[in-house]
């Protein structure tokens, strides 16, 4: 799927109920195939549509699952539709179909014709909030604090935090990656300080860390003035200057292709990069904090928040079906997982 190159609450003119057919319409750009977003005409699209707003960490993701509901493909055909998906998922029904008669709604959907639509929008978090709570948005999402206490929704939900349900759907951030080389050779976790200490230039060969004697190779992403990336806070948090710097990239290929071609390297990928570092052999840096060990998929890795959802009160049976459709493997490992870190960690494919 193309990405969607979006600035952090940039609006570039969409609404709140603006996206009704975004991310079906998304999936029949890609596909060639306009049919896929013909306007409804039956009852059902008078109820008007599932209404979910999130902010720039979450729309991709979001976004191509909306358009997998509203395009409801057959996992069993729509093959042009799954060309551009990739894994199809493990039931025959049709996607939306699925998810929907597993939450008591009422089944007639066919392709392009999901038992209800559901429409996406960006949006601001102390907006989103405001509407989760006003009724006028039916699932939201709101940005991480970047805080080792992880996001905090209190801060925009105040007195009425105790109305809102969490759903967590994945973790944000970055990881860090390092060769399969030095896996295999004994480096696959260090603490926080040891790799502050490789990117400052201190360990300037992989034997004082029990690796093998290569000089470290050492990357990181883009430095964005005005923009504040996670690895650069790790840094600086661990009081260290990326004197021994190698490269920058933008680029998950980049990153993942900067590790994969070496035997000495550390780096840093996006969360949505893992997979494609998993994909082609590539292992994450487990870190040790506080003498625990902590893959990237757990609470406390360095550089990744929590990501939730939220939904005014236990979530009726539309915001039940859909965020199924999320929590579903098909739907964390193939939906999620392309911006996001899953909640389970993925498997080798």
């Amino acid at each position: 799927m193309p990405s969607t190159d979006l600035s952090p609450f940039q609006n570039r003119g969409w609404t709140r109920r603006g996206l009704l057919t975004g991310g079906a319409a998304t999936l029949a750009g890609a596909a060639g195939c306009s049919s896929l977003v013909e306007p409804r005409t039956d009852d059902r699209a008078e109820a008007g549509p599932l209404t979910v707003q999130v902010p720039p960490t979450l729309f991709d993701a979001i976004h191509l699952a909306t358009g997998v509901w509203n395009a409801n493909p057959s996992p069993v055909g729509d093959d042009v539709i799954w060309s551009k998906i990739g894994t199809r998922p493990a039931f025959e029904e049709r996607v939306a179909n699925h998810f929907a008669r597993e939450a008591a709604v009422a089944v007639d959907g066919g392709r392009s014709a999901p038992p209800f639509r559901v429409a996406v929008a960006l949006g601001e978090p102390p907006e989103t909030a405001d509407s989760i709570l006003d009724g006028t948005v039916d699932v939201g999402g709101i940005d991480s604090s970047h805080t080792p206490a992880g996001p905090d929704p209190e801060r925009y939900f105040g007195d009425r935090i105790d109305e809102i349900y969490f759903h967590h759907v994945g973790r944000e951030g970055w990881a860090f990656i390092i060769s399969p080389a030095l896996a295999e050779a004994g480096i696959d976790a260090l603490t926080p300080g040891q790799i502050a200490s490789v990117y400052q230039g201190e360990v300037t060969n992989w034997q004082a860390l029990g690796g093998p004697d290569q000089e470290p190779f050492v990357f990181l992403g883009a430095d964005v003035t005005g923009v504040d990336p996670a690895y650069e806070s790790f840094l600086r948090e661990n009081d260290a200057v990326p004197e021994a710097l190698g490269a920058r990239y933008g680029q998950a290929d980049e990153f993942v292709t900067a590790a994969a071609e070496r035997d000495n390297a550390i780096g840093v990928v996006q969360a949505g990069g893992v997979r494609i570092a998993r994909d082609r052999g590539v292992p994450t840096l487990d870190v040790l904090v506080d003498a625990e060990r902590r893959t990237v998929y757990d609470e406390g890795y360095p550089m990744t928040d929590d990501v939730y959802l939220y939904t005014l009160g236990e979530p009726d049976t539309r915001e039940r079906a859909f965020l199924d459709l999320l929590s579903s493997p098909f739907g964390q490992h193939t939906l999620v997982a392309r911006e996001l870190l899953p909640v389970e960690p993925l498997a080798k494919s």
